[in-house]
């Protein structure tokens, strides 16, 4: 996703095969959404991001706005969730 806000956006691989597994045994997954999981890990690709186990997982860095340039980053709330 691109943004004129943020850059330098580094994703997160964060459901790895432990926490599939454990989503799979308890329902939260489906066996298609495992599976997927699974491909992704093994075959070091990004795994799915929008199951019930979570994802998204980022950091970026962010291009400070002309409205806010005059106050302090840690004053300003910018990071949108």
């Amino acid at each position: 996703m691109k943004s004129k806000l943020f850059y330098k956006f580094l994703g997160l691989g964060y459901t790895d095969l432990k926490h599939a597994e454990y989503g799979l045994q308890s329902g939260v997954v489906s066996a298609d959404e495992y599976t997927l999981i699974k491909n992704a890990v093994v075959e070091l690709q990004q795994p799915l991001w929008n199951t019930p186990l979570g994802g998204a997982v980022d950091i970026h860095g962010r291009i400070p706005a002309e409205s806010t340039a005059d106050r302090p980053l840690a004053e300003v709330s910018w990071t949108e969730g």
